[in-house]
């Protein structure tokens, strides 16, 4: 498994347990020089996080290519980047939180599937639902999902493409070459550190855009640190739950939320364009990939 930092830089200790969790499972891990870079707050500067990530690809001893962490900068990269290499030289490529941008990029420029998942800042502690769950869809199996911890807004089932990310990087695409379609999706959001006049900002935006009207599911991950104002305003009030239950109101659709897809507690594996099926019960929740997914 190759590491790369194409955004925020990740402190060297983290890095060294990131990397003893993924041996301990039993992966060769790599980790590029650049990782250890410092560049104000990123791991190089905008040209050597794309350059890593290059050789990443371009290395025929690396199947498959982990990013440290998110942050920010991953947008400082995207123009940097050589898609012919990437398009030339499939891998498995695994991220999320600012990371989402180069998910979409890649798979919007190549048509190669991209794998919103666990980064070495995952792997700072044993996490077997999360590690189990990242080896079987890795491995091109069809595991089902269950959420643990999830709190169903609306019960159901559907089928549809995963699609999606986090929801700040997501509103950030939107009218841009990187730009993503949601008809018959089922499409899942998360994101951290945002006040919630924000997140509802943010939501309203993506169905101003139509990206809610053709969905067929929606899954809200775990929003870690997501808290109303302090400034002494009037409290905001609003959930990101409440809102997506008022923007889907009257249509037939599951929808969850608190699912393991995000900054919290664990963190699933969702292929980019994979077919699942998202059942959302008063009791019980999976989602199910209904094909195998391969590079």
């Amino acid at each position: 498994m190759g590491i790369v930092s194409p955004g925020s830089r990740m402190a060297d200790d983290e890095i060294k347990r990131g990397v003893t969790e993924l041996e301990a499972h039993g992966f060769n891990v790599v980790v590029h020089p650049q990782c250890f870079a410092n560049h104000h707050r990123f791991a190089g500067t905008d040209i050597e996080r794309a350059a890593a990530l290059m050789d990443m690809f371009e290395d025929p001893e690396i199947d498959g290519i982990m990013c440290t962490r998110g942050g920010s900068g991953c947008m400082r990269t995207e123009h940097h980047i050589d898609y012919d290499i990437i398009r030339y030289n499939p891998k498995f490529f695994c991220g999320y939180s600012d990371v989402t941008l180069l998910l979409h990029a890649i798979e919007s420029e190549t048509d190669l599937t991209t794998f919103h998942g666990p980064m070495l800042t995952s792997f700072q502690e044993s996490d077997e639902y999360s590690f189990n769950h990242f080896m079987a869809v890795a491995a091109g199996k069809q595991p089902e999902l269950t959420f643990p911890e999830a709190i169903p807004l609306a019960t159901g089932t559907a089928s549809g493409q995963l699609i999606g990310g986090s929801l700040s990087l997501l509103s950030t695409l939107l009218g841009t070459q990187h730009d993503f379609s949601t008809d018959n999706t089922l499409l899942f959001i998360e994101d951290i550190g945002e006040e919630l006049y924000k997140v509802d900002r943010l939501i309203w935006h993506l169905h101003r855009a139509g990206k809610l009207q053709n969905v067929k599911g929606v899954i809200v991950g775990e929003l870690t640190d997501i808290n109303d104002s302090t400034d002494g305003t009037p409290p905001y009030v609003l959930h990101l739950h409440d809102v997506i239950q008022e923007l889907t109101e009257g249509r037939d659709l599951p929808i969850v939320g608190n699912a393991p897809c995000g900054h919290g507690k664990h963190m699933a594996t969702f292929p980019l364009g994979a077919q699942a099926t998202l059942s959302v019960g008063t009791n019980k929740t999976t989602l199910t990939l209904d094909e195998k997914v391969t590079i």
